[in-house]
């Protein structure tokens, strides 16, 4: 997957849309400047964010990860392959019977290609960001929350993947909250930040432990984004934070810092 393709892509559909850097930001929950440094070329958006990308734009997964518009659906092809044997039924009855198998032939073989690249993309995707560096499991130091995580420490970036987030304190189980945001960080330095969610008009009221556990977090990215090296990622593990902040349904605001910390290596 080619970053600063995908880049231009996201540029192009914005302009497009006539949606400033800030606007599209504010539609996704970030900064303008994330999205500027999508357009660079200097990072990815989260997979979250892809989904809500193409809602967006009106195009399709495909479309976002390959970082162009060429690429066409499955039944987009077979409607195309249907009208120019149509036209040829018309024009000679016997010609069109050959040319429909020879399409129906194109048709399957251009297929097999396409799932022969989505399976490559997969599997690229897996190993790049996944099975290369060493691997540590992640657990909470906080009092009263638990966590399970994993972070994969390359030579020139990491993957963190946190995810079933639980809160010991009764207060988790029984306040509800009207809106909710979390973020990631490491000595001050923001690894991720989510969009806020809106609760107000669900019907089905949300406590803090219903939030915390439809969070997963999943960061990956390359030091030079972030500004630092891996020797400075690697000794600053112990200040790894998840940083919740949420708004309870009378209005009181409450923050939540759930430390995080390496433990064995897997």
């Amino acid at each position: 997957m080619d970053n600063n393709k995908v880049g231009r892509f996201i540029a192009k559909l914005r302009k497009k849309k006539g949606l400033t850097q800030d606007e599209l930001g504010n539609m996704l929950g970030i900064s303008g400047k994330s999205v500027s440094k999508w357009e660079r070329g200097l990072n990815m958006p989260d997979i979250s964010l892809i989904y809500k990308l193409s809602e967006v734009f009106d195009v399709d997964l495909n479309q976002l990860l390959n970082g162009e518009d060429a690429i066409k659906s499955v039944v987009d092809l077979q409607n195309e392959e249907n009208e120019v044997n149509t036209l040829k039924i018309k024009s000679d009855d016997k010609s069109s019977i050959k040319t429909k198998k020879k399409s129906k032939k194109r048709f399957s073989f251009k297929i097999i290609i396409f799932l022969i690249i989505i399976v490559l993309f997969v599997i690229a995707f897996a190993f790049g960001f996944h099975n290369k560096g060493d691997s540590y499991a992640v657990e909470s130091s906080t009092e009263g929350f638990t966590v399970d995580g994993k972070l994969t420490i390359k030579d020139n970036g990491y993957v963190l993947y946190v995810s079933n987030i639980s809160c010991l304190f009764e207060e988790c189980l029984t306040e509800t909250i009207n809106t909710a945001q979390y973020s990631t960080f490491i000595d001050n330095n923001i690894l991720f930040r989510s969009g806020i969610l809106d609760y107000t008009s669900k019907k089905e009221k949300i406590t803090l432990d219903d939030y915390l556990k439809s969070i997963v977090i999943e960061v990956h990215n390359d030091y030079k984004t972030l500004g630092f090296d891996n020797k400075y990622f690697i000794s600053n593990l112990y200040s790894m934070y998840i940083h919740i902040e949420l708004v309870l349904e009378g209005g009181e605001i409450k923050n939540y810092v759930i430390s995080l910390q390496v433990a064995d290596k897997k």
